[in-house]
């Protein structure tokens, strides 16, 4: 038997949130620079995901996402990651839009004298290619 989860996003006319948990087990292999060690860890992954569409008009909606997670470790209780992803998406046509993006990495167990926390600024440029795919 075969069951389909169904993601139900908002119609033409209609503004709203869509809200996603998510948690998986999963293993990372460090190799970090001198004086880092390599480790072995096992990890949990927790994250969430959460989208606001704010509808224009019939197939173009505004796209404010947001998505973060933070990864601890069980074998170690100093190796922690996380990272968030903060987006913001306009549409100009049905098949192209721009958009920003701000990512931010951190790693609690980086080495001595090294950054534990990255950011980075992007902008983004999107051109899909046939019938334009947003949902509906």
């Amino acid at each position: 038997m075969q069951t389909r989860a169904k993601r139900k996003y908002l119609s033409y006319g209609q503004s709203g949130v869509l809200p996603l948990l998510s948690t998986d087990l999963r293993y990372i292999g460090e190799d970090l620079y001198a004086p880092g060690t390599a480790q072995k860890l096992a990890a949990a992954n927790l994250g969430q995901n959460y989208q606001i569409r704010f509808a224009l008009v019939k197939g173009k909606s505004i796209i404010l996402a947001d998505n973060g997670s933070v990864i601890p470790a069980f074998n170690n209780s100093h190796a922690l990651q996380a990272r968030g992803v903060a987006s913001f998406t306009v549409p100009i046509t049905p098949n192209f839009s721009i958009g920003v993006q701000e990512v931010d990495d951190y790693l609690r167990n980086a080495p001595p004298k090294s950054k534990q926390n990255y950011s980075s600024l992007q902008f983004k440029v999107a051109y899909t290619f046939g019938a334009a795919s947003q949902p509906k």
